[in-house]
Order: structure tokens, then sequence, then C-alpha cells
């Protein structure tokens, strides 16, 4: 299992995750739902004020101490820690653009497949990952060659890992009987990206992933990217045409 660190579980997900890949076999890639992780609020120690998590302040949040109608002007603020795995949103379907660039699907679990398989198995197909979490066998890790560093570090390691899993003959499942909670931190200063992003390097990683599938260059694959496409499709983020180019290059 890959998990990043900023993350949390449900009670005995490793249980449930283990349960059902007994039903599906190992041919599968698997990520619980996806919640959103409140790891904690801010609290001026002053007024006593609460808010949700986010950069560390340098004003407090309370425009109306008191009952006086003015802010207060408290500076000393403490984190009060909440752990909580919230239960909305709640993010079960992803897909990729034609750059390619990560996408939530959410109009695909607005398709009847995708509701019958929720109500008789509570799995569900998704089209790529959002790339915090996954879990698979050992076996299929390394013969798959997942989250290959020849790829680059940052942005497209949910689009490798799914679409090697699809093209390779496996699938890609959500798991709806369990979750975890992964904190996204997109607020910007010390609440933002923990460590330096290159946007060349970005748009390397980008460029391989390309050349690996929208080119159909991996020689692991026994279907081309295509069908992966018309099998979700309509998919957000694609056209016709850019599927028809996709087919001429695969």
């Amino acid at each position: 299992m890959k998990v990043d660190a900023h993350c949390s579980f449900d009670k005995g997900f490793d249980r449930k995750m283990l349960e059902a890949f007994k039903e599906t076999g190992d041919n599968v890639t698997m990520v619980p739902t996806m919640r959103n992780l409140w790891a904690f609020d801010w609290k001026c120690m002053k007024c006593g004020k609460k808010w949700y998590q986010g950069p560390t302040p340098t004003k407090c949040a309370e425009n109306n101490f008191k009952g006086t109608g003015q802010p207060c002007d408290g500076k000393n603020f403490k984190r009060k820690m909440m752990w909580v795995g919230k239960s909305n949103p709640q993010s079960n379907s992803y897909c990729f653009d034609a750059t390619p660039h990560f996408q939530y699907f959410n109009e695909y679990t607005k398709r009847p497949e995708y509701k019958e398989a929720l109500e008789k198995t509570g799995l569900t197909e998704t089209a790529s990952l959002q790339g915090s979490c996954f879990m698979c066998t050992r076996d299929k890790y390394w013969k798959l060659e997942l989250c290959d560093e020849k790829l680059g570090n940052w942005g497209n390691q949910g689009i490798e890992v799914a679409v090697k899993t699809w093209l390779s003959g496996g699938r890609v499942l959500v798991n709806h009987k369990t979750w975890y909670a992964h904190m996204f931190r997109t607020q910007g200063g010390d609440f933002g990206f923990p460590y330096p992003q290159s946007g060349n390097e970005v748009a390397r990683c980008k460029k391989r992933v390309r050349d690996l599938f929208f080119e159909g260059k991996w020689d692991k694959a026994v279907h081309p990217l295509s069908w992966l496409l018309e099998k979700f499709w309509l998919v957000k983020g694609w056209t016709q045409e850019d599927l028809d180019k996709l087919k001429k290059n695969t």
C-alpha cells in the first residue's frame, strides 16, 4: 500500500480492503473512498474563537469581540487537534484530461453501471486515481513497475498507477466499504506544498506520461489508452477530436 504522510484512516480499513481483494482477486488496484482530513482548528487564546485549519494566522478571525463590534486584537494562536475524516465531500471517481491533468470525475457516479455496481458490491470502477493512496499486491507493484521514478516526482502518479493497471488487463476499483482521509494543503503560506515545485519538472513528467501511454510505448500494455477512454466515455477533459487523434497515435 502506498499512502501520503498526511492521511488518516477508517477503523479496520486494512481488513476491509483485504476482504475486498478476496472478492475481486489480485489483478486489481484498489483505493478506499477519499475524505478530506480535518486535522486541526486554530484557536485565539484571547477570545476563544476557533476556525478551520489553514496557514499560521497573523490576526484573529473574530470580528465582534465581546459584542463591541470591533475585531479581536489577539496575537496568540494555538492549534486544536481534531483529526476527523469529514463525511462531506467524499470522492469516489477520478479521471485525467488530454493534457494529461488529474480530474475529479463526478459525472461518472451518475451513470447506471456505477450505481448498479455500488448497490451490488460496494465496489466501483474508476478511470484514474487521485494518487495519495492505493493498494495492490507486491507482485503487481513490481511487475507493472508502479511509481516509476523515471516519470518524475510530482503530479501524475495516480495516472501512471491507474493506467498501468487498466492497460495491463487489470481493474482499478474504489472500495466504498471503507475510507481514508487526505489533508489538502492548498491555502499557501505554511499550509501549502511543503517542498519546492519546479514547473519544468512537472512539464517533463507530463511529457513522459504522454510518451509512455499516449504514444503507446508501454511494453506491458494489452490495451491502448483509447480503449480505456472508450470504456468510460464521455470522459471529462476529452473531445472526440482528442480521442480520434489518440487512436492514430496508438
